[in-house]
């Protein structure tokens, strides 16, 4: 079980899922609600996967992210949950449960690396 990682044991692979298309549309249906969904992996070790450094600085990873083409006028909005606000993986099932309000730790791409996620 090899798994491509860098100098920095981070893996090079995104790995992804789409929600199928009849999850997909307005968004606001979702708002108030839950987002709940369970993690699992076959293999491999997770000893540092919820920290993520690159060239020896800490960048948060996020759990989830949700983009919105639409969104913002047509530029585009990206929400995260981060990793930290959340039970750490660690390979063994986990199940998650997200609420879907601004208040829940959700945080919102500023388009530009100069400035932190922030609350929505």
């Amino acid at each position: 079980d090899l798994i491509d990682v860098d100098g920095d044991k981070n893996d090079q692979q995104l790995w992804k899922f789409l929600l199928p298309e009849k999850y997909t549309g307005w968004y606001g249906a979702w708002y108030d609600g839950t987002f709940e969904f369970t993690l699992a992996s076959f293999s491999g070790d997770y000893s540092g996967v919820n920290e993520h450094w690159v060239d020896d600085k800490y960048q948060p990873l996020n759990l989830v992210e949700i983009y919105c083409e639409s969104c913002d006028v047509f530029k585009g909005a990206t929400i995260a949950f981060p990793l930290s606000s959340v039970q750490k993986f660690d390979g063994q099932t986990t199940r998650y449960k997200l609420a879907m309000t601004e208040s829940a730790g959700w945080v919102k791409d500023p388009h530009n690396a100069l400035y932190e996620w922030t609350a929505p």
